[in-house]
């Protein structure tokens, strides 16, 4: 029971407790998508073919819905309004983990996997070679 601590994180009255803190790759699909389940802004990815290019963003948001849905905005501008379906597989690195995946509104397809949540910095990450990392934070 000392692993099943509410952290609050997109949490309803419904919702089973789950700790969200820490690595979640590991985790069931519903402990996964309740700690995901909020609006979240995204400050950089870094990665790429080098393993260290580094993008900022500024005005850049994740919300991923109660319901698998996901709003995905890009330095201001929605790119995304999909349905979010999990795929349960090995991931790029060796993993058995669940892979968020979805399109954006021209059809380029997303695969990201969760990482975890640290100090409420969300982690998630391309299931590609030469991905990058992703850090976002929750909006209040």
């Amino acid at each position: 029971m000392a692993g099943l601590l509410a952290s609050g994180y997109g949490c309803t009255d419904s919702d089973p407790v789950y700790s969200c803190d820490g690595l979640l790759k590991d985790k069931p699909l519903a402990n996964i998508q309740t700690c995901v389940r909020a609006n979240w802004q995204l400050h950089y990815k870094k990665g790429g073919i080098t393993g260290n290019l580094k993008q900022a963003f500024t005005d850049t948001y994740l919300d991923i819905r109660q319901n698998d849905s996901v709003y995905f905005t890009y330095e201001g501008t929605l790119v995304a309004k999909s349905v979010i379906t999990w795929k349960n597989i090995t991931d790029v690195q060796g993993s058995k983990t669940f892979i968020m995946t979805f399109s954006d509104n021209s059809g380029y397809p997303y695969s990201w996997g969760v990482w975890g949540i640290e100090n409420d910095t969300l982690t998630m990450y391309d299931n590609a070679n030469d991905g990058f990392g992703y850090a976002l934070t929750k909006l209040k």
